[in-house]
């Protein structure tokens, strides 16, 4: 496993999911829905270390939504390299 493989499991991160489920009441905080919750990091700058403001809790479903959006935008501002300047 992974570093956030390993973190996601850990004791201390379900502590810490739990915490941020009680803050967000136990519902998605952009659909309001109770079920099929997650706990999605804004960032992971501080993984293992995160701060209540580093994750917010989402349903399943706006989840995969945040997440596709979050890695359109951070992949879109990429700028591709020449294709002369790529070495085989």
């Amino acid at each position: 496993m992974g570093r956030y493989e390993d973190h996601i499991a850990s004791t201390a991160w379900k502590h810490f999911r739990l915490l941020v489920l009680a803050r967000d009441e136990y519902r998605c905080v952009l659909c309001n829905a109770d079920e099929s919750l997650e706990v999605h990091h804004r960032t992971y700058a501080h993984l293992g270390e995160e701060l209540l403001t580093d994750c917010y809790t989402l349903c399943t479903q706006c989840h995969i939504v945040v997440t596709y959006m979050q890695r359109r935008a951070r992949y879109t501002i990429r700028t591709l390299p020449q294709v002369s300047d790529v070495v085989r």
